[in-house]
């Protein structure tokens, strides 16, 4: 079970691309269609607060945010109850099948799926766009338009 769980887990460490660059078996695919039907925008919401409270632990970052004990367990909790919700109860077949056919990479697939459709929700809000759109102004727009015309 904690091999499953890393497994979990580490499919929210993939990049998109990583976690669809092989094709999914038909098992795995209705396990992360299950699960894409059973979640909801508050899902979404568990999802990011988790991923946003376990990489907040990471050293190069951890100055930048100050979560809590009690705001990391809620995460915690909230997690394991949607983990539980969408595997034990909303998707029990596909997650027997997918399991027993492809062990802990049907999970990986059909999560990062989630994640990934999450992630997407949670960039296309406008305060999360403008905030990403900041950087650009430390551009150096004189030297980047230098690139343009030199040959």
């Amino acid at each position: 079970m904690r091999v499953m769980l890393f497994a979990v887990v580490a499919a929210f460490a993939l990049s998109p691309m990583a976690a669809h660059a092989q094709t999914p078996s038909p098992t795995a695919q209705a396990l992360s269609n299950c699960i894409q039907r059973s979640t909801t925008a508050e899902d979404n919401v568990v999802l990011m607060r988790w991923m946003f409270v376990a990489m907040a632990r990471h050293p190069s970052v951890s100055s930048l945010s100050n979560v809590s004990d009690a705001a990391r367990t809620s995460a915690n909790r909230d997690m394991g109850t949607l983990f539980n919700r969408l595997v034990l109860q909303a998707c029990p077949n596909e997650a027997r099948a997918a399991l027993q056919t492809d062990g802990q990479a049907a999970f990986q697939v059909a999560f990062a799926a989630f994640g990934q459709r999450a992630m997407t929700g949670i960039m296309g809000h406008p305060d999360v766009t403008a905030a990403v759109s900041e950087w650009a102004t430390f551009i150096d727009q004189q030297g980047l338009a230098g690139l343009a015309t030199r040959q």
